[in-house]
């Protein structure tokens, strides 16, 4: 018989995600494979043993999208969301960090998301949670609804 997580202990698994503004519009991904393909998301991911959040942001948002991202100015925490996926998925405590882009809107043309991801600009009022992935649901209704 399979263990719960929660019998087991273990803690949740700390992630780190970026609300990237770009002036009146919000840069999310569309996952291009794996968990969650075809999905929005607030790009980001695992913070390494010892990372800082901040640290470990700017290193995913450079991984994922090249070194256009070293240009993002990442600010204040938004929101902490603690998710449960369903097994054999993670516990995750995600932590939303604000991000402005340049003012140059030529500049997200120039990022390389990877894995068959996109960039999609997206005015906040269009957001629709269902959309994204799971962890990531709540955030998009709350800046849907003007939060």
């Amino acid at each position: 018989m399979a263990e719960s997580k929660k019998l087991l202990g273990r803690p949740p698994l700390p992630v780190v995600a970026g609300v990237i503004w770009a002036g009146g519009e919000l840069l999310v991904q569309r996952r291009g494979r794996g968990h969650g393909a075809g999905s929005l998301e607030f790009p980001g991911g695992k913070l390494e043993p010892g990372e800082q959040p901040r640290a470990a942001l700017a290193r995913e948002l450079r991984e994922e999208w090249g070194e256009g991202a070293k240009r993002l100015v990442i600010g204040r925490v938004l929101e902490v969301v603690r998710h449960d996926y369903p097994e054999p998925g993670p516990d995750v405590v995600v932590i939303f960090f604000e991000v402005r882009a340049p003012a140059d809107q030529a500049w997200w043309r120039s990022l390389t998301p990877v894995d068959g991801a996109a960039i999609v600009r997206l005015r906040p009022e269009a957001l629709r949670e269902e959309e994204f992935l799971t962890a990531d649901q709540v955030v998009a209704a709350r800046l849907r609804d003007g939060g």
